[in-house]
């Protein structure tokens, strides 16, 4: 599993030197990788069916990466991907490469809302309604852990205390 969660973050997180991506946490159906040198925090379901966020520094947008290895989509073909985990709900064309859809996200208010609805709910749901895909529902197990690895690796290093 460990072996299958490297090759995915590996395929997820393009750089020159792959040895610099860092497993943060694997719990459950979720893990929270690092490319420091890149500037990526990511967290990711695990399997051959996948969603990944990613953060990268210094950028106000979240990159929701879709991935099926099956999928031979033309290069910068425009994708309608859907969303759906607990109330809230998201559509947008994505962007996609050969196996993957990107959707980017910037959120309005609170940047680790979605975040948090993915740490309490069971499953999420993916949608692709402008093509033959049928939904996917990913499940949630181990996100809460994961949540929190990936909101820590987003945090910028502060110079005080823990707050009590």
């Amino acid at each position: 599993m460990r072996a299958r969660l490297l090759a995915s973050a590996i395929f997820l997180i393009p750089m020159a030197a792959k040895a610099k991506v860092e497993i943060l946490s694997q719990t459950g159906d979720w893990a929270v990788v690092a490319d420091e040198e890149k500037g990526h925090c990511a967290m990711s379901s695990v399997g051959d069916r996948s969603l990944m966020i990613r953060k990268t520094e210094g950028e106000q947008a979240y990159a929701f990466i879709v991935t099926n290895p099956k999928w031979r989509l033309p290069e910068g073909q425009k994708v309608a991907v859907g969303l759906e985990v607990g109330e809230w709900k998201f559509e947008s064309k994505s962007t996609a490469g050969s196996r993957t859809a990107v959707i980017s996200y910037t959120p309005q208010a609170d940047s680790m809302f979605i975040i948090a609805m993915i740490a309490k709910e069971s499953n999420l749901t993916l949608r692709f309604p402008e093509g033959t895909e049928p939904p996917w529902t990913i499940s949630l197990r181990g996100s809460s852990v994961a949540a929190t690895k990936f909101y820590e690796c987003i945090q910028p290093p502060q110079p005080y205390g823990r707050s009590r």
